[in-house]
């Protein structure tokens, strides 16, 4: 009986063993799948940061343009007073404009709001509203 009880754990020990070979190569594969994700996450994780840091100042940068050219003709003599609610509105909107990273506001519909709306002051003005640096941006 104990022959037989032996031979029981001999061939358990064998199926185990012949299962870890055959598993060895999918147990290779996941762990290092795993490895690759944790470093493919880092990795991308700084290249976004840069991405996103590089295209804030951008935005940043024409934003401060619109800002400038708006302060310039908001001198009494525009004329019009749809011209001024226009260049109030527009400074509200580019001094509220979000100076941090949240979720909860689309910053690529403000920015486009806030493009449309010097378009309007700009053709009410009539001067042109074409951004110098429209060439370098990348969006």
């Amino acid at each position: 009986m104990d022959n037989e009880r032996a031979k029981k754990t001999t061939e358990l020990d064998v199926n185990e063993a012949l299962e870890q070979i055959f598993m060895s190569e999918e147990n290779i594969l996941e762990e290092n799948y795993q490895k690759g994700f944790e470093i493919g996450k880092s990795q991308g994780n700084t290249e976004a940061y840069h991405l996103g840091y590089h295209r804030a100042s951008e935005i940043g940068a024409e934003l401060g343009y619109y800002f400038a050219i708006i302060k310039t003709h908001q001198l009494p003599h525009t004329s019009s007073d749809r011209l001024k609610r226009l260049i109030t509105d527009l400074e509200q909107k580019i001094l509220n404009f979000p100076r941090s990273n949240d979720p909860n506001v689309d910053i690529i519909g403000s920015v486009t709001e806030i493009r449309s709306k010097f378009r309007q002051i700009c053709a009410g003005l009539k001067i042109s509203s074409k951004y110098p640096e429209s060439t370098n941006l990348s969006f």
